[in-house]
């Protein structure tokens, strides 16, 4: 017959005999079976009957099931919010146009010496036409400044575009006039000098002008399907639970993997339509915010340890300024940031002031907290996946007034009919979603991103700020 002891013991380890002394170990006969364990010599306690039958004691259970979640899906959670565009195809097109850029630089080196009209060569002749004026702001009109005239930037007509690409041909507004020919003189402009178009001006009798010629261009896009599928049999639906949870609660849980799951394509997802040979089949992937933003959109490489010495300033001329800058955006954009780079940010003294300043403010139903700049402002939020993805130096930032949801199929729910068919003796449920992401102006998006982190495939010569 098999011993039991009551595995009370003192702090060696010797069993206890009731009163706390040392001695033998209680005795239990087990017994026949359905009759029960009989002890003898010692008191009935929990832990005694633990160890004889371990379920005879029944612990407290808390029927509230403690789902460890986050919110690492505001992008997708605000492109449920901002209108979407349905379409009939997994594949669509779409046109865009920005406006006309108003700066160039000089391609190359012109030196001084003949006045009145001369040719210049930039790196984009198609900003200009003929009577457009341009300032130089780079470069004084006369270096002698004898004259206010002088002293003042630089500032070119445009006659005629040149006879080879990329060609202009000038006379200078300002400057010293050539006592010879009675004509104003060109000065010197080296490579990489800045060329700004201001208005066109026209001469007396002139009816026509120069044509203004615009052309919007397309882009293509693919939709991607996102599936998720929970199933849960007939006898594990009827059987009697500790807790309350059922395929809905199993649905929740689902539905917020799989969220998270678009989350990720919407950021990093690369555009394909790719052959599975084992499958026979096609698969579509949409294109993310990152591969999008490398056609046009503000790659910003930096360094944490110069935005830490640059503070402030740093912040603004090599981070905040590039975003604005170059497009007819929105004042204000939206930062999706990982926890490095926000606590960087928030210990600026400046920046500090104001986050504690401002409330919390939710929108698009995203907690956000801004920043402001002048009229730029930058609302921003901490993104667990950034950190997750090992990006936590990273910040994406967007105008949400240039960023679309494409769908095909709005996230529903169909209840797969698998007992009728003789599959499966339960119920299950699949969700679909079709969609993709689009900026449809890449210019006013960027990326602020610190290289021993991610690397977006820039050329070379890209380097960190």
């Amino acid at each position: 017959m098999a011993e039991a002891t009551t595995g009370a013991s003192n702090i060696n380890g010797t069993p206890m005999a009731p009163n706390g002394s040392t001695g033998a170990p209680t005795r239990a006969g087990v017994g026949v079976d359905g009759q029960g364990v009989h002890m003898q010599g010692t008191p009935m306690v929990t832990d005694l009957a633990r160890m004889v039958e371990e379920d005879f004691i029944e612990d407290d259970v808390d029927r509230v099931i403690v789902k460890q979640v986050q919110s690492g899906f505001p992008i997708d959670q605000i492109c449920r919010y901002i209108p979407s565009a349905q379409k009939k195809s997994m594949r669509y097109e779409y046109y865009s146009i920005d406006e006309r850029p108003i700066k160039t630089t000089i391609k190359t080196k012109f030196t001084t010496g003949t006045a009145g009209e001369v040719t210049i060569a930039v790196e984009d002749s198609s900003l200009f036409g003929p009577t457009d004026t341009i300032i130089v702001k780079k470069v004084k009109a006369s270096a002698s400044g004898t004259t206010d005239k002088d002293r003042a930037p630089l500032r070119l007509y445009v006659v005629a575009l040149g006879a080879n690409a990329g060609e202009l041909k000038v006379i200078a507004l300002n400057g010293p006039v050539d006592s010879s020919s009675n004509k104003r003189t060109v000065p010197t402009l080296e490579v990489g000098t800045a060329l700004y178009k201001m208005a066109p001006a026209a001469a007396e009798g002139d009816v026509q002008t120069n044509i203004f010629e615009s052309l919007p261009t397309k882009k293509e896009r693919y939709m991607q399907i996102f599936k998720t599928q929970v199933s849960e049999s007939s006898i594990m639906s009827a059987s009697s639970k500790e807790v309350d949870f059922t395929i809905d609660d199993q649905s929740e849980i689902a539905l917020r993997d799989m969220r998270k799951a678009i989350e990720t394509a919407f950021i990093f997802g690369v555009q394909a339509y790719e052959y599975v040979p084992s499958l026979r089949k096609y698969v579509y992937t949409c294109g993310g915010i990152l591969e999008q933003m490398l056609e046009g959109g503000h790659m910003i490489a930096y360094t944490p340890a110069a935005l830490a010495n640059g503070g402030e300033k740093y912040l603004l001329n090599n981070l905040i300024k590039p975003i604005f800058l170059g497009n007819s955006g929105s004042p204000r954009r939206y930062a999706f940031m990982g926890s490095d780079i926000v606590a960087n940010i928030a210990t600026l003294p400046g920046i500090q002031k104001q986050m504690d300043a401002k409330q919390v403010e939710r929108k698009y139903g995203v907690d956000w907290k801004t920043i402001q700049f002048m009229t730029w402002q930058v609302s921003m939020y901490q993104h667990p996946l950034l950190d997750e993805f090992d990006m936590s130096n990273c910040a994406i930032i967007l105008d949400l007034a240039y960023v679309q949801k494409c769908v095909f199929r709005s996230l529903s729910q169909d209840a797969l009919k698998l007992k009728e068919a003789g599959v499966f003796d339960g119920s299950s449920m699949v969700w679909t979603e079709i969609s993709s992401i689009n900026l449809k102006y890449p210019e006013t998006h960027g990326l602020i991103f610190d290289l021993d982190e991610y690397d977006p495939g820039l050329p070379e010569e890209s380097s960190a700020a």
